[in-house]
């Protein structure tokens, strides 16, 4: 596993992407609207536990090594601002 891929990987299995349910509770606390375009919060928390396990199944199978620098660099950087917003 390339350095980078071991990066985006203890990214995805820090605390904050293991409890989505923190996110759940600021749309409560924020009042934000459950729902858009039909698709609730609960699909796209759904969602996100799904993308989040692909992406950590792809490295643990040397997938995502075979990208980029660049490619990872910007999965990550991604991952960086979703996890301080």
């Amino acid at each position: 596993m390339k350095a980078k891929s071991k990066e985006i990987k203890d990214l995805l299995e820090n605390e904050q992407f293991l409890n989505l349910k923190s996110l759940q509770e600021k749309v409560v606390e924020f009042n934000f609207p459950v729902e858009h375009n039909e698709y609730t919060i609960n699909e796209a928390i759904v969602d996100l536990e799904y993308l989040r396990d692909f992406i950590i199944k792809s490295i643990d199978e040397n997938i995502l090594d075979t990208y980029s620098y660049q490619s990872r660099e910007t999965l990550l950087g991604f991952l960086h601002k979703y996890q301080y917003n």
